[in-house]
């Protein structure tokens, strides 16, 4: 596997949600885990023969890679809203647009491991702010 111990962790840190939501159970799957594993090492052919500085770039595209895959039980899963009697909370996640940012964020990864000028990934810095009267 090219994920370490406690990477489960790492997946409810990316998600912002604890274990009581997003439990290790959920998360070993072999339909989360171990497709995002076989994502990345398809997108990355020679990824057995990568130096160790290049792995922690792999093992992080990992963590993105299951977190997008999970992320579609998550309003199902985390309650948008929480009453108790004398109190009302909301929690409106725009979970699209978080999985849209790791997507970008595992490809930012996997440009860092793709740096021989042959990627269809490019590492960058990007821009963002207020779009002030643009519809």
């Amino acid at each position: 596997m090219l994920v370490s111990e406690g990477w489960e962790q790492r997946v409810r840190d990316k998600l912002g949600v604890d274990e009581a939501y997003l439990p290790d159970s959920a998360l070993q799957q072999p339909d989360v885990i171990h497709i995002a594993e076989a994502e990345v090492k398809a997108a990355v052919p020679n990824w057995d023969e990568l130096p160790p500085e290049k792995l922690v770039f792999l093992e992080a595209a990992v963590i993105c890679g299951a977190a997008i895959l999970i992320i579609t039980s998550m309003p199902a899963r985390l309650p948008e809203e929480i009453r108790a009697p004398h109190s009302e909370v909301r929690n409106p996640i725009d979970w699209d647009r978080r999985k849209e940012a790791l997507i970008e964020e595992r490809l930012r990864f996997l440009g860092y491991v793709q740096d021989d000028g042959s990627s269809q990934y490019t590492p960058g810095f990007y821009l963002a702010g207020p779009r002030r009267g643009i519809q």
